[in-house]
């Protein structure tokens, strides 16, 4: 019986060699493939494409056009020159329950830089030296008018000075300052929109509306006519102030100092 189990195992043993064995063979005469002697895989790989990842730091008016003639939000027919006033309002205007109030202790106005810009790769931020002077965006620069905590501009007010200083509303539900140049065309200058949420104005809603700011914006063409485009503005936010007991202020919401508004200029005269 013994005898008999060990022949069993030894049989065993070499059916499971001789399974092996032939299998190592077959392996063994397949033939290897070298992806280096086929052509066709050469020429794949040479041939494929790379991706390519491009980034848009800014957007150019025709891109911002293209993009609010999407939009049906807004009311009345699309004007060129209003072209990315929408994206504006929400670099301009804050939370209407942000309960910010004008400063006790005002500085020299420091109007910020909207500027637009992608962020391409993470890197750890230099340290640079900090300039004083108020800069200049190279897409719009931006003056708000506010009254203190205890007054408030309503509507019937707005509409008054407004119509009084020449602006009009229209196109995306906010007024304007336009300009008819010598060939007839109509420009934008600068348009006006509530510094609070949403932004923008219901003509309906006109009787009822109450506001502590408003905001003035002029898209900058980095030409000769920018100047003129800025002191119009001034000029305007100036009157509009003063008719509605407000103050002018700076995209910081300081007071705009004749040092800060000199500072501006000089900078858009170095800018043509």
């Amino acid at each position: 019986m013994d005898t008999l189990r060990i022949i069993l195992i030894i049989l065993g043993i070499v059916v499971i060699i001789g399974i092996y064995l032939w299998e190592k063979s077959h392996k063994d005469d397949l033939p290897e493939r070298d992806s280096s002697s086929d052509p066709d895989m050469g020429a794949d790989e040479e041939d494929a494409p790379s991706l390519v990842i491009t980034t848009q730091t800014k957007y150019n008016e025709d891109d911002l056009a293209s993009e609010l003639a999407d939009l049906n939000f807004f009311m009345g027919d699309r004007v060129a020159d209003d072209s990315g006033a929408d994206e504006i309002f929400n670099e301009i205007r804050i939370q209407a329950d942000s309960g910010d109030d004008l400063p006790d202790d005002a500085v020299d106005a420091q109007p910020q830089v909207i500027d637009e810009q992608v962020e391409t790769e993470n890197v750890e931020p230099e340290e640079v030296k900090q300039d004083d002077s108020p800069p200049v965006s190279e897409h719009i620069i931006v003056l708000h008018v506010m009254v203190d905590k205890e007054h408030e501009i309503n509507g019937e007010d707005l509409q008054k000075v407004t119509a009084s200083s020449g602006l009009e509303f229209g196109d995306m539900n906010i007024f304007h300052y336009r300009n008819v140049g010598l060939s007839g065309e109509t420009k934008t200058l600068f348009s006006l929109v509530n510094l609070f949420e949403p932004g923008y104005f219901e003509p309906e809603k006109m009787d009822t509306f109450l506001t502590r700011g408003i905001s003035l914006f002029a898209t900058l063409k980095n030409d000769g006519s920018d100047l003129n485009t800025f002191d119009t503005m001034l000029v305007i936010t100036r009157q509009i102030a003063k008719q509605l007991g407000g103050e002018v202020l700076g995209s910081d919401k300081t007071p705009l100092t004749d040092t800060a508004v000199e500072e501006i200029i000089q900078k858009l005269k170095a800018a043509v």
